[in-house]
């Protein structure tokens, strides 16, 4: 079992981060999203009291100074356990990538690139500079760049571990086979996002040019025709995997027939706890296998029985389970939805408290939640 609480560093102060911190057992991360919102020697001092507790610095890059992203990052060097990101990485200059690089090392580091904010010569080096073991990179918006742009990038990524990501809603299917034929290293993967803007026409071409590379496509369940999706499926290689958008919408012998025709391609379904009718938690829960990822947002509106019962069944399968931090549950006779829920977890189980300290934020709560996960 696993727990991640993430705050929200343009509300939360950092004295409360800090309680989280000294809170949290060896299966809880404490996640500081946008820690640039927070001053910068107030949040280094709790970073360094952590010591080796599990935790994990989130930094926009479009409103952080590379000083204030150094001091974090650098911060973070001596716990074993510390994890970094980086978003809008393209806001820094050759120089300051550099520097930025170097300070993370070889711990776990993810970086994000906007692809429609950087020019071909700056994918060069936030690309090239990058050559941390546990380095993850990146780009959205590929296809928003040139042809010699992408190329330029995908010779840059080389052997590092990247993930293209590109927009349905933005490109052409010209522009999207354009960068499925292009060569690229065996750690380069490509992730279609908002596929139900393009021609259903075009899969077929997409599937054969992607080839045996790794390949994602999105598909939101309300919005494209389920025979469609089904035969998508069924024409992939195994190297593709599918996302199933609002598959709370979908039938429970319809999932069920998506999941056998995707057989062992790995499948991750995604669901709207505040939209399931009574019982659909456990029997959509109960179709999975070991390649099957079902991901319950909103999972604080979905009614407390039926989540406990869906929790108790996914042995056999991947379930994570994401609350809202704003909208936690707490009543007299149920008790802590979250530390209920943490109760009955399987060992594969995963939770995720978000937007912890945006509104409505009560510390005591959260901190029996951190408790329950000892």
């Amino acid at each position: 079992m696993k727990l991640n609480i993430s705050c929200q560093g343009n509300y939360i102060t950092v004295n409360q981060i800090s309680q989280l911190m000294q809170a949290a057992g060896s299966n809880t991360t404490i996640s500081v999203a946008n820690a640039n919102g927070r001053p910068q020697s107030e949040l280094v001092s709790a970073i360094q009291s952590a010591s080796a507790k599990k935790i994990s610095i989130d930094i926009d890059g479009s409103a952080a100074s590379v000083t204030q992203t150094l001091a974090l990052f650098n911060a973070c060097r001596p716990n074993p356990n510390a994890s970094l990101s980086l978003r809008e990485a393209n806001a820094y200059s050759s120089l300051q990538i550099q520097s930025i690089y170097s300070a993370v090392g070889d711990k776990p580091f993810s970086a994000q690139i906007n692809g429609a904010a950087t020019n071909e010569s700056q994918i060069q080096y936030l690309l090239g500079y990058a050559n941390g073991l546990n380095t993850s990179l990146t780009l959205s918006s590929i296809t928003s760049m040139t042809d010699s742009g992408i190329a330029t990038a995908i010779n840059a990524a080389g052997s590092r571990r990247l993930q293209a990501q590109i927009d349905g809603k933005q490109a052409s299917p010209a522009k999207i086979l354009y960068l499925l034929d292009r060569p690229s290293g065996a750690n380069i993967s490509l992730s279609l996002i908002n596929s139900e803007y393009i021609s259903t026409n075009y899969f077929g071409q997409f599937l054969s040019a992607a080839g045996s590379r790794n390949f994602t496509i999105s598909f939101d369940v309300t919005k494209v025709n389920f025979d469609f999706i089904k035969q998508t499926i069924a024409a992939s290689n195994q190297n593709t995997r599918f996302n199933l958008i609002s598959a709370q919408a979908l039938t429970t012998p319809n999932l069920k027939t998506l999941l056998q025709t995707a057989s062992n391609r790995k499948i991750s379904i995604n669901l709207n706890g505040a939209q399931f009718y009574s019982g659909q938690p456990l029997s959509t829960v109960q179709l999975g296998n070991l390649n099957n990822f079902f991901n319950i947002n909103t999972a604080q509106a979905t009614n407390l029985v039926d989540m406990l019962a869906a929790i108790k069944a996914s042995a056999g399968t991947n379930l994570a389970l994401e609350y809202n931090g704003a909208q936690l549950v707490v009543t007299p006779t149920d008790g802590n939805y979250v530390v209920r829920a943490i109760q009955v977890a399987q060992e594969g189980t995963e939770f995720s408290v978000n937007s912890v300290g945006q509104t409505q934020f009560n510390l005591n709560i959260v901190l029996d939640i951190i408790y329950a996960a000892h």
